[in-house]
């Protein structure tokens, strides 16, 4: 089922609500490390509740794919967070039961890319052999 950016979906063990994005994202002027050529970046900041009951890791490299209308996939960009303003990138950790945290993720899509669709699997190790997760259409 695909959902708009604006629903709360919920999958593996956490319930996520996409906050917003910013597309195309640029890293501050000092930053050496740079966005290769033919890509752009796309930060997503979002928050996560851990409604499973017990506590429960989470890895935003293993709860995130996103598609682009051309169907390219791209996973989070753990190098390129280290671009984002202290305390925004979002902190992989074991959430107890009923915490929330928010943060972002950086995506690398091609400069091109339009029509995202975030594929949601909250923590991987809580589904059993599915292949039918929850999108939602992402409106940068």
């Amino acid at each position: 089922m695909v959902h708009q950016q604006s629903e709360t979906v919920t999958e593996g063990g956490f319930q996520l609500k996409v906050n917003g994005l910013q597309y195309p994202y640029q890293p501050s002027a000092d930053w050496t490390w740079m966005v290769r050529p033919g890509t752009s970046w796309l930060t997503m900041d979002f928050t996560v509740t851990n409604v499973s009951g017990h506590p429960l890791m989470f890895s935003s490299l293993g709860a995130f794919d996103l598609r682009d209308s051309k169907n390219h996939k791209y996973t989070p960009m753990d190098d390129a967070m280290e671009t984002l303003p202290d305390g925004k990138a979002f902190d992989d950790h074991t959430m107890q039961p009923n915490e929330t945290a928010s943060g972002e993720v950086v995506f690398g899509v091609d400069q091109h890319a339009d029509g995202f669709l975030l594929t949601f699997k909250g923590n991987v190790w809580e589904n059993k052999g599915q292949d039918d997760w929850p999108a939602v259409r992402l409106n940068p």
